[in-house]
């Protein structure tokens, strides 16, 4: 979804059952959401965080003033305390009683025959005192495609699921390329590995 500098990504299984991972800086979310999911469908199944920073969670609290959510996923990182943001969203999850779930990697979720798999961050990753490193990692598995959804990782995040994974479990039909384009992401291995046939880089207007 078009949120401006920012990412946010959302996935209609059958049954409308909805997972949307990360929502953006702000408030313009709302009005995409709206575009896609119509004005009368106020409910989310599921609510991914990749990691703590504004421009992939803040938007979650405009969504709450209007939407209900039915739990959260992020990947268990607290360094966003300082900014009173990532606080307004904790205290609305815990107002609204909304499960909030910590997953990593070799987490699943599974919907009929649709699968997403957290393939990072590994042990080593969550802790590191680099937040883009800690990006939950999906790897979206359905009938009819699959999908590759990288938050902020760099080449370094990329190299491990490398060395992890065979060429054939990454290669993909959609590829969110990682941290909006950076110069620091998808290194030509990894591109050469994974095959998409769509990349979607999520930035800015003149960026």
């Amino acid at each position: 979804l078009d949120v401006g500098q920012g990412d946010s990504e959302l996935l209609v299984l059958p049954g409308k059952v909805k997972i949307r991972t990360d929502a953006g800086p702000n408030q313009k979310v709302l009005e995409v959401l709206e575009k896609v999911l119509g004005p009368s469908d106020r409910y989310i199944d599921l609510a991914i965080i990749s990691h703590p920073q504004l421009d992939h969670f803040n938007g979650f609290n405009d969504i709450l003033s209007r939407y209900r959510i039915g739990a959260f996923i992020f990947n268990g990182r607290t360094d966003a305390t300082a900014l009173g943001e990532w606080g307004a969203l904790m205290a609305k999850i815990e107002e609204r009683k909304i499960p909030l779930i910590t997953f990593a990697s070799g987490d699943k979720i599974h919907f009929r025959e649709n699968h997403i798999e957290i393939i990072s961050p590994s042990r080593d990753f969550i802790q590191s005192a680099e937040l883009n490193d800690t990006g939950l990692v999906e790897l979206v598995k359905t009938p009819t495609f699959r999908a590759l959804l990288t938050a902020d990782i760099g080449a370094n995040v990329e190299n491990y699921l490398l060395k992890r994974f065979s060429a054939e479990d990454l290669q993909v039909s959609i590829l969110k390329v990682g941290h909006h384009g950076s110069k620091f992401s998808s290194s030509q291995e990894f591109l050469e590995t994974v095959q998409p046939k769509v990349a979607i880089i999520e930035v800015g207007a003149k960026n």
